[in-house]
This record gives C-alpha cells, structure tokens and sequence, in this order.
C-alpha cells in the first residue's frame, strides 16, 4: 500500500490521545506507512516535484500502545518523501494556534493546492482552508445557514449586536 502523510502544526507534538492519532493508527492498521510533518518541512522544486521532510511511524505491531507513539516520534528520524509516492495527505492544521508561524501555513496551503492540481487526494482541500481561514469567511455564505453574525475587533460594536439580539450570543 502507499504511505499517506500527514501534515500538522507541529510534527513531533502528537499526543496519544488526539483525534490525530486516532487517525494516524487507523491507517497504520489498514497497512499504509505513515509519515508525519508540519508546516514548516514542507518543499517545492517545481509545480510538479513536492516533497516533505517527514518522520515515519514504526509499523503498527512496533506500537505497544497508544501513548508509546508519542515516543516513537519523538525518536523518529527525519526522511524525504516525495507527493507523487504518496496515497493521500491529510491536512491537520491549525493555523490559529499558531500565529508565529503563520508564513509558513500560508506557504503550505499553497504546496499543497500544487499537490491537489497534480492529482495527489488532500483531505482537507487547500482551496477550501485558504477560503475559509478566518471567521469573515461566515459573512460569505447563504444568509439561511448562519445565525446572525458580525466580525469585528470593536468591544462597543460587539455590545450593541448583542443588544440587538434576542437570544443568547456566542463570541470567538
């Protein structure tokens, strides 16, 4: 089976109880090699040559258990791996909780939109993140799906839409 890659905020920050590597054993045990990176690893050398410096999980029976899989990343070696041997990538991103590196998500959404146009299958789709990375995004879509909303940095201007409110707010 090919490998399938998964790229993170931070490629050695799994921790065995997250959603991440839930994912990441489950396609251990369907049989793929499992390489890991970040944002920052990721690499281009033309439109069509994309690789990703990425440590590689040990096979599933090498697991003893889930927590020992942050051990084996944090022993991981580091090994090229280029897109086009990949079966998928997996886009496990971020970028909120990550504002110093904030370059380097932008650059990796855009490798990974050259990966998407190449053919190579990218959960999540790159041109989906890059549309919908900050909270303007709600503002964009069909009025009936989104309760009523407002995106601003004003303290005032978020009082006087809740007073304008009949029910209970929510604020990010």
């Amino acid at each position: 089976m090919k490998p399938v890659l998964f790229v993170l905020n931070d490629r050695r920050s799994i921790k065995s109880k997250s959603t991440n590597a839930t994912l990441m054993l489950a396609c251990l045990r369907q049989g793929h090699s499992v390489f890991v990176t970040d944002v920052v690893h990721l690499q281009a050398t033309s439109a069509s040559a994309l690789f990703a410096e990425a440590l590689r999980l040990p096979p599933i029976e090498k697991l003893k258990s889930r927590k020992s899989l942050e051990q084996k990343i944090s022993q991981a070696r580091t090994e090229r791996v280029s897109f086009a041997d990949l079966q998928a990538v997996f886009v496990r991103t971020t970028p909120g909780q990550d504002i110093a590196r904030a370059w380097a998500h932008r650059l990796a959404i855009e490798v990974l939109g050259l990966a998407s146009q190449t053919g190579i299958r990218v959960f999540n789709c790159p041109l989906g993140l890059q549309k919908a990375s900050s909270k303007l995004y709600t503002v964009c879509l069909p009025e009936q799906f989104v309760p009523r909303t407002m995106v601003c940095h004003s303290l005032k201007s978020v009082q006087d839409f809740a007073d304008q409110l009949d029910g209970p707010l929510v604020i990010k």
